[in-house]
């Protein structure tokens, strides 16, 4: 089970996730790196039709930070998704773009 905001901020107050990342864990960097390969093995599969992905709602974010291009710290910008949000990577107007439901 995950801690509360508060109980975070404890040990390291003004602790900030997406500047900071996490005690023991990747770094934004590093987590970029995950995504974009995995994008990259994503790619060729939606010219084939829909791909369906299961992230946790951070992870979510910096997916479709990577999708859109911009640097993935402008992941801390999008809103967290719901319990069960699904998002739907795909392109508009043959750009890269996304939608939630």
């Amino acid at each position: 089970m995950g801690l509360a905001a508060g109980r975070i901020q404890e040990p390291k107050p003004g602790r900030g996730l997406w500047r900071d990342g996490v005690d023991a864990g990747e770094d934004l960097g590093q987590v970029t790196v995950r995504v974009g390969a995995f994008l990259g093995r994503v790619r060729p599969l939606l010219d084939k039709g829909s791909v369906a992905v299961v992230a946790h709602g951070r992870l979510s974010r910096v997916l479709t930070a990577g999708r859109l291009g911009p640097d993935a710290s402008a992941a801390r910008r999008f809103g967290h998704p719901h319990p069960g949000t699904i998002n739907t990577l795909g392109y508009g107007h043959e750009l890269p773009a996304s939608r939630s439901s």
